[in-house]
C-alpha cells in the first residue's frame, strides 16, 4: 500500500494539477499499482447536469492512459443532520444533495455509503435497514429527464456506481439526529494517539470497495480493470433497497447499481456460474458470441418451466475523454444484449422481418440514435434476463450475445485524427438457477460447453437496418 499525502490538514485547498502529477509519478515509480482511492472531496456540490470539470477529465484520462482504477467517494453531506428529523429518502430531491466533483468520473468507480456498520446484532441506525443509503451520502447530479423525452433517454447514465458500508447516524433524542457511536463503523486510526474510533462516511465505503477489487485481482491477476469494475457492478444488487413511488426516479442516482456483494463478485458455486468476456471491437463493428446452456435444463424435471434461470450481465469499457464537450465526453457508443440463436444478419434486421429479441423488453442496452437531441453515452451498462424452458427449447439451448460499437458523429470539429478506432471491453455474465431444489449441476456443465469466442464479426453498415440497431 502506498500513502499519497495531498493535504496538511482536514480542510483547505488542494492543487488539482499537483495531485494528478503525483498520481503519474506514483505510476512511473510503481507501475504494478492498479488501484487507488480518493476520499478527499470538495464541500461544494455539482449543479444539475453540470458539465465535467478539468479535474474529472484529468482523472478519467489518467485511468485510461495508465491502466489504473480510482475508487472515488461521493463525499459527505454533513448538513443532513440539521435538515432532517427522521429518515426520509425524499430529502434527496434537493440539488444540494448532489455529489462533488470528481465523483462524476466515468472511467473510475464512484462509491456512496450504505447504512451498514459491519457489526452483527441489531441495527441501530436511522435508515430503514442496513442496506439502505445513508442521508449523508450524495447522489448523482445528472437528470436527463429535464432534457429528453422519457422514452428517449439513457437509463445507464448515472452515478454512483455502487454503495458500500459506511455506518449510519443515530437519534440523539426522539427527533434530533446526531453522529453517534452505536450505528457508526468501528475503525483503527492510523494515528496512534487516536487508536480505536467510531466514525461514518463515504470515505470508508470507497476503500472497502477498493478492497473487494484487490481481492478480485489477487484471485484473478490477469483480469483487466474493466473486468474488475464489471464484476463489482454485476454482483451489486438493488433488491434489498426498495424506493417508494415518490422517490423511485432517484433510485439509481442515490444507490447506483445497488449494494456491493463480495461473494457474488468473487465466487461462483455449483448452482451459479460467472463468465467473463474480454475482447476488442472496432469502430462500426458488431460481434456475436454464442452462450450455450446445459441439456439438463430442458430434460430434467426442475419443478417449474418459467424463470428457471436468471442472467445478469454487465458491460464496462474505458475511453479517452474529449475535453470541454459534455455531450461527447465519451464519444464511443457501445451497446450489447442477449438475443435468440440467430445470425448477426438476422439480429440486425427489423422485428417484422426476423424478430431476434428473446423478450420484447430486452433490446440493446443503450440507444444512441436520437439524432435531433443526441444522448450522452455510458461506458457501464447492465441488463437482466429471466430464462424459461420454452426459450431454451426454441433456440436449441443456445443464445447469442451481441456487441456493437460506433464513434459519435456529434463532436464539434470532429474527433482528433489519432483517436482510437478499436476499443477493449469486458462483459461479466452471471447465470443462476432460480428453482426450489437446485440441481448442483449448473457450474460444471456451463463450464464444459462454453468458450466465449467470437463467431461473427461484421461491419455495421453491411446490410444494417440502422433504425433497429439503435446507433
Amino acid at each position: 500500500m502506498l500513502s499519497i499525502k495531498i493535504s496538511d490538514n482536514g480542510s483547505g485547498y488542494i492543487s488539482e494539477i499537483d495531485l494528478v502529477n503525483m498520481l503519474y509519478d506514483a505510476k512511473d515509480k510503481y507501475p504494478q499499482i492498479r488501484l487507488f482511492t480518493l476520499t478527499t472531496c470538495y464541500s461544494s456540490f455539482m449543479y444539475k447536469n453540470e458539465t465535467f470539470s478539468d479535474y474529472t477529465y484529468s482523472l478519467d484520462k489518467f485511468a485510461y492512459e495508465t491502466n489504473s482504477l480510482i475508487f472515488i467517494c461521493t463525499g459527505n453531506n454533513e448538513n443532513c443532520i440539521n435538515e432532517n428529523t427522521s429518515y426520509d429518502l425524499s430529502y434527496f430531491h434537493g440539488d444540494h444533495t448532489n455529489l462533488s466533483t470528481p465523483a462524476d468520473s466515468m472511467n473510475n468507480v464512484t462509491v456512496g455509503a450504505a447504512a451498514d456498520n459491519l457489526k452483527d446484532g441489531a441495527f441501530l441506525g436511522i435508515a430503514s435497514g442496513r442496506e439502505f443509503p445513508t442521508l449523508y451520502t450524495r447522489k448523482g447530479h445528472i437528470d436527463l429527464s429535464v432534457i429528453y423525452n422519457p422514452k428517449k433517454t439513457n437509463k445507464n447514465y448515472f452515478k454512483p456506481d455502487v454503495i458500500e458500508s459506511g455506518g449510519d447516524m443515530g437519534y440523539y433524542n426522539a427527533n434530533t439526529l446526531d453522529w453517534m457511536d452505536e450505528p457508526a463503523l468501528t475503525l483503527l486510526s492510523a494515528r496512534p494517539e487516536i487508536g480505536i474510533m467510531q466514525e461514518v462516511g463515504t470515505s470508508f465505503a470507497a476503500p472497502l470497495t477498493a478492497n473487494l477489487a484487490a481481492k478480485i485481482i489477487k484471485n484473478y491477476p490477469s483480469l483487466s480493470n474493466e473486468s474488475v469494475k464489471a464484476l463489482i457492478i454485476n454482483g451489486a444488487s438493488l433488491n434489498l433497497v426498495p424506493f417508494g413511488i415518490d422517490v423511485s426516479k432517484l433510485r439509481n442516482r442515490v444507490i447506483g447499481n445497488g449494494l456491493v456483494d463480495d461473494l457474488k463478485s468473487l465466487y461462483s458455486d455449483e448452482n451459479s456460474a460467472t463468465m467473463i468476456l474480454e475482447d476488442v471491437i472496432g469502430n462500426g463493428k458488431i460481434r456475436i458470441y454464442p452462450i450455450n446452456f446445459p441439456e439438463y435444463l430442458v430434460n430434467d424435471d426442475l419443478g417449474k418451466k418459467r424463470g428457471i434461470l436468471k442472467v445478469t450481465a454487465t458491460l464496462c469499457f474505458k475511453f479517452l475523454p474529449i475535453k470541454n464537450n459534455q455531450l461527447s465526453y465519451n464519444p464511443i457508443h457501445m451497446a450489447f444484449s442477449i438475443f435468440k440463436n440467430h445470425s448477426a444478419e438476422d439480429i440486425m434486421k427489423a422485428d417484422e422481418k426476423a424478430s431476434s429479441k428473446l423478450k420484447t423488453t430486452l433490446s440493446w442496452s443503450e440507444n444512441g440514435r436520437y439524432v435531433s437531441k443526441p444522448l450522452p453515452y455510458s461506458n457501464t451498462q447492465k441488463i437482466f434476463l429471466n430464462v424459461n424452458v420454452d426459450d431454451l427449447n426454441s433456440e436449441g439451448n443456445t443464445f447469442k450475445l451481441a456487441v456493437h460499437a460506433k464513434l459519435s458523429e456529434q463532436v464539434v470539429g470532429g474527433l482528433p485524427e489519432d483517436y482510437p478506432t478499436e476499443f477493449p471491453f469486458s462483459i461479466v455474465l452471471s447465470i443462476e438457477e432460480t428453482i426450489k431444489n437446485n440441481s448442483g449441476k449448473l457450474y460444471d456443465e456451463i463450464q464444459l460447453i462454453n468458450q466465449l469466442e467470437v463467431i461473427q464479426d461484421l461491419d455495421i453498415d453491411a446490410g444494417l437496418e440502422a433504425g433497429e440497431l439503435d446507433v
